[in-house]
């Protein structure tokens, strides 16, 4: 009985000390966490400004903008590689 007591607590010890720290690629949130966003080159300037502005008021947001042609950004929506696409395109157009 002593003894199925001790194994019963060290596997509940065991289990409880097991914590993996979150995956910044999986576990973000709008304010927080990693993003890849891909951007139109005509829209640098803009698109810059707003890094700025967002980066300094959410310092645990990390935001990396690639900027891409029109085609380029055309074929990364369709092959479902990013969650983020910045363009002056009109998509039905």
């Amino acid at each position: 009985m002593r003894t199925s007591a001790i194994l019963v607590l060290l596997v509940l010890l065991g289990t409880g000390c097991k914590f993996t720290a979150p995956d910044p690629y999986v576990d973000d949130t709008p304010t927080s966490g990693k993003i890849l966003v891909l951007a139109d080159e005509d829209c640098r300037a803009v698109i810059d400004k707003e890094l700025m502005v967002f980066s300094a008021f959410y310092r645990k947001a990390e935001v990396q903008v690639r900027y891409m042609s029109e085609a380029d950004l055309l074929k990364a929506m369709l092959n479902d590689s990013v969650r983020c696409v910045i363009t002056t395109s009109d998509p039905g157009g």
